[in-house]
């Protein structure tokens, strides 16, 4: 399995990764809570220690957002979509520093506003990713703007789950694979070189979409995918990750001329921790299906 250069160790990285991200949530969590106590107090003759507390709310907040950029940085080495994510948390840390001058008050707002929106994004992929629909689900909910703190307190709850998932699922460095029931292709590892293979035969159908099933060992995302020998490349691909275990793609080359029974080899290329790595697989063309 190809992994980044200083990690010997991918699951533990991973996992440590998920965990920086659940603790960044924490921070928010009690930013809020901190902020709360402040609104309460500066209502009071103890309005000074409510100014105090806010301050400390806002460094809390700040802190979350690093930890989250940081984790969600890292886990794009393993594959994972979270690149909206990173620029969320990135806008979302200007923003409040903008506030913070007074002066950019107004631009810190707005920006604070689409990063919180982008970074929720960035929770529903994370949460699709790990196959998780408490992350998924907050993370939609985050987007909101005005209720977003609602949609992390969802995914810190739901990151105990995907951490623990995370932490159970296998990252096999030497992995043994079934042997594949077609023909070996120049030019491709084989299957036992590979963590991430077909499983039967796929199926074109005459609207041009080509359906797939394949067995992945790792997180990756599809970069592309083409038709072998024509080179006639997709335009349209779902899902974009896959995840460890059993993973149905459906892909879009649009009506061509294909013969009633003939297989096409079709070739799908993989970001797998940062490495690129092609995937021949076979699919039949049937007009009816």
């Amino acid at each position: 399995m190809s992994f980044p250069p200083n990690s010997s160790n991918p699951q533990s990285d991973v996992v440590s990764n998920l965990e920086k991200i659940r603790s960044g949530l924490l921070f928010i969590i009690i930013s809020l809570l901190l902020g709360v106590i402040a609104e309460i107090t500066s209502f009071t003759p103890l309005a000074i220690i409510g100014l105090i507390i806010d301050i400390l709310a806002l460094i809390f907040i700040i802190i979350a957002i690093v930890r989250i950029r940081g984790g969600f940085t890292q886990l794009r080495k393993y594959g994972s979509n979270l690149g909206i994510g990173v620029t969320g948390a990135t806008l979302l840390l200007i923003g409040y520093i903008l506030i913070l001058t007074i002066i950019l008050t107004i631009v810190g707002v707005i920006l604070a506003i689409v990063g919180e929106i982008m970074l929720g994004i960035g929770f529903y992929r994370l949460g699709k990713d790990y196959n998780n629909s408490t992350v998924s689900t907050g993370g939609i909910i985050m987007a909101i703007p005005f209720i977003s703190f609602i949609g992390a307190i969802i995914c810190y709850f739901g990151f105990g789950s995907l951490i623990t998932n995370a932490s159970t699922t296998p990252f096999p460095q030497q992995p043994n694979y079934p042997a594949s029931p077609f023909p070996q292709q120049p030019g491709y590892p084989s299957p036992s070189m590979q963590q991430i293979y077909q499983v039967g035969i796929g199926s074109i159908d005459s609207n041009g979409y080509a359906y797939v099933t394949l067995n992945s060992q790792t997180y990756a995302t599809v970069v592309s995918a083409l038709l072998e020998g024509s080179n006639i490349p997709t335009t349209q691909i779902e899902p974009l990750s896959i995840t460890p275990g059993t993973n149905n793609l459906r892909i879009y080359f649009g009506p061509q001329n294909f013969v009633e029974g003939q297989t096409y080899p079709i070739r799908i290329t993989f970001n797998i921790a940062g490495m690129m790595q092609d995937i021949l697989v076979s699919a039949v063309y049937r007009q009816q299906m």
